[in-house]
């Protein structure tokens, strides 16, 4: 396969992914006049940022600056003190201006009406929102032709990052017309997480961990690779949808292959379904340190058990079958409102009625390079 190769530096910084972590570095970078190719092994608008089998993006931010220190021991506690300080602080301190900048990508964020707990928080706080993935594509499509120093590169990806003296100073991209080789002052790394190397995963297929790779041969140091989200996710009937756990609260059965509710089963006492459901409903992963656990349990032990009756096989198809009160459809709540709607108009998907078979799914890696 032949290379182009530019010796000259026709651009001051590459951004590898454009979801919104590259966007915004892309932008960004432009604002102060530098010259950026932003290039994507998909399309713009990317990862998962951008899912497309989810009904809408949510970030938790603070309600002004009095709350700060009270989100702070949100996430300590939340994280069993096992969270970045500096990251957590930055997060906290910037969340409000990274909003209102997220319109210079143009990505508009809304406000839902009601407050929400973050996972595992204690304190209700202002969620913000962003959806409509056409839409905001052909958005932000116009923002950056209007910023005439970003140049976007669909369908390239990053092969390789070209060192010399312990600095980079290139980068090898795989494109339609093969490979090119670029000189550039810097490379900023926005490729997301690893899900891809999971069966299950909730991220789109360019979010495969390549770029894990690339780093550290490049001299990168990968950190906490073993801190990963899992949560539920739909195997059928729209495989990879993003379950919405705030719905769990009108879960009537969570049944197995053979029609048996596995979760009270599992339940030391079958008439705290109720109970568990409701402590679960309020995040996303799972955690051991409440008698919700029995929820996830019950859905691992579903999955083993699939593949134990298959010699070792996985059937992509069978899970656990989640049964719904149609108490739901009267659920008031944006977010699970808004969920419903989006799975009748996107999928055709009646929640209060149609057999939803889910499993854990990867969905976010909180580690990396």
């Amino acid at each position: 396969m032949k290379m182009k190769i530019h010796t000259e530096p026709l651009f001051d910084i590459l951004v590898a992914g454009a979801g919104l972590a590259g966007i915004r570095a892309a932008v960004s970078c432009a604002m102060k006049g530098m010259r950026v190719l932003l290039a994507t092994p998909s399309r713009l608008c990317s990862g998962s940022s951008f899912y497309p089998m989810m009904d809408t993006i949510h970030c938790l931010c603070t309600t002004g600056p009095d709350d700060r220190e009270a989100f702070m021991k949100d996430i300590k506690d939340c994280s069993w003190s096992m969270n970045d300080p500096w990251m957590s602080r930055y997060y906290v301190e910037h969340i409000e201006e990274c909003l209102k900048h997220m319109a210079e990508t143009g990505i508009r964020c809304h406000k839902l009406p009601e407050r929400k707990l973050a996972c595992f928080g204690h304190t209700e706080r202002d969620l913000y929102y962003w959806n409509d993935w056409d839409r905001l594509r052909e958005e932000v499509r116009n923002v950056l032709d209007r910023l005439e120093r970003i140049t976007v590169a669909e369908h390239r990806e990053l092969v390789q990052l070209l060192t010399a003296q312990d600095r980079i100073n290139g980068a090898i991209l795989l494109g339609p017309d093969g490979l090119e080789a670029l000189s550039v002052k810097a490379v900023i790394l926005a490729s997301g997480g690893m899900g891809n190397l999971y069966l299950h995963s909730l991220n789109t297929a360019d979010i495969s961990g390549s770029t894990h790779v690339i780093a550290l041969k490049a001299g990168a140091r990968l950190i906490n690779l073993e801190f990963n989200q899992f949560i539920p996710g739909f195997l059928s009937p729209a495989y990879k949808t993003v379950f919405r756990e705030g719905s769990l609260r009108y879960c009537t059965g969570l049944l197995g292959p053979d029609g048996h509710d596995i979760l009270r089963q599992l339940l030391p006492n079958q008439d705290a379904c109720g109970e568990c459901l409701l402590l679960r409903e309020p995040h996303g992963p799972f955690t051991t340190a409440d008698a919700s656990k029995y929820f996830d349990i019950a859905l691992m032990k579903s999955a083993l058990k699939n593949i134990e009756s298959r010699g070792g096989a996985m059937d992509q198809s069978i899970g656990c079958i989640i049964r719904y009160s149609p108490d739901i459809l009267n659920d008031s709540r944006g977010y699970v409102r808004d969920y419903i709607s989006w799975l009748l108009r996107e999928h055709d998907i009646h929640i209060e009625r149609d057999p939803i078979s889910i499993a854990p799914f990867f969905h976010a890696a909180n580690g990396g390079i």
